[in-house]
């Protein structure tokens, strides 16, 4: 049977065990990670924590709603055992009529039954499995990224670990006009994160430095049989010498035959696909479930978003005006 369970009724200790024993494990699964990431999210629970389900929530208005945490690509139903279509649909239809609208991106073992009430499409992160060794994976890049790495590591170039704060603040530096849906309380959000995934798991912040000077950085995250890319900027510099090739041809070769993979997290920036595809990765694709019970709040989530994305081509149109 399903229960709901707000936050203060859920049981962290059973609920992380489920995530560390579930047929899909992720990092943003465990109660700690989203506990900074959507600090009051509630429950659905089968079972002694079997089959679990969090529900990341905010309100707008008077009036809650279930959507997608900033640095949580996906989370939806974990269980240790395999779910069945009807699960799914048992668990979606438990989800309390108090969440009057939903966008929720689930997890690769989330199918959304095809008779669905609720709208959904596909998404996909690209994952190179890292079990080979290094010259069969290197094989598998484009000519362009063979050809850039190799043109761009004649120059002075070189990795070091950096404070995730250096990527953060050559983030805000370089591209923030791109995404202004991250304020500034989710870069303080992102530097409390890879404060707690460095205490428990690995996190990785790397730089690529041209004659001293910070031209890329990457933050990537470890944990279970996963490398996630997070978070990474270039600025106009790393962007001509391919400084983040040279990140991630570095994390290739440094974990290549190792039973890991590597996982991009996707983009719909067509350019941003086309980067991450050129290391020849296998494409993964998962679920984006929207529902609405409530015409009003959706119509203000829309407009709100149709402003976000105003306001960042305008930034832009300005940034560019100014150069």
């Amino acid at each position: 049977m399903i229960h709901y369970l707000r936050h203060g009724e859920i049981d962290k200790v059973k609920w992380d065990a489920c995530i560390d024993r579930a047929q899909y494990n992720i990092l943003y699964g465990y109660s700690w990670y989203l506990d900074i990431v959507s600090p009051a999210w509630d429950a659905l629970i089968e079972d002694d924590y079997e089959t679990v389900f969090p529900l990341t929530w905010k309100k707008k208005y008077g009036l809650h709603y279930l959507t997608q945490p900033n640095f949580a690509q996906q989370l939806g139903i974990f269980s240790i055992h395999p779910l069945s279509g009807e699960q799914i649909s048992s668990f979606l239809d438990a989800i309390p009529k108090t969440f009057l609208h939903y966008d929720l991106y689930m997890n690769p073992l989330n199918e959304c039954p095809l008779q669905s009430k609720y709208f959904y499409r596909t998404r996909k992160t690209y994952h190179v499995h890292l079990n080979a060794p290094y010259a069969g994976l290197f094989q598998k890049y484009s000519g362009d990224t063979k050809r850039n790495l190799k043109k761009f590591s004649k120059k002075h170039l070189h990795l070091n670990s950096i404070p995730v704060q250096d990527v953060i603040e050559l983030y805000k530096r370089n591209v923030w006009y791109k995404t202004p849906a991250l304020k500034m309380k989710d870069y303080l959000t992102l530097n409390d994160l890879s404060g707690e995934v460095a205490a428990r798991k690995k996190c990785l912040s790397i730089g690529c430095f041209e004659n001293e000077v910070l031209s890329a950085g990457a933050v990537f995250f470890i944990s279970g049989d996963k490398i996630i890319f997070v978070f990474g900027s270039a600025n106009l510099t790393g962007r001509r010498n391919g400084a983040m090739r040279f990140i991630f041809d570095h994390v290739i070769r440094t974990y290549a035959n190792r039973n890991l993979v590597l996982d991009f997290e996707g983009s719909s920036v067509k350019t941003v696909e086309y980067f991450y595809k050129s290391f020849g990765p296998d494409k993964i694709i998962f679920t984006n479930i929207r529902y609405s019970k409530h015409v009003l709040l959706t119509g203000m989530i829309e407009m709100k978003q149709k402003i976000t994305k105003m306001i960042a081509r305008k930034k832009i149109i300005s940034r560019f005006a100014m150069k």
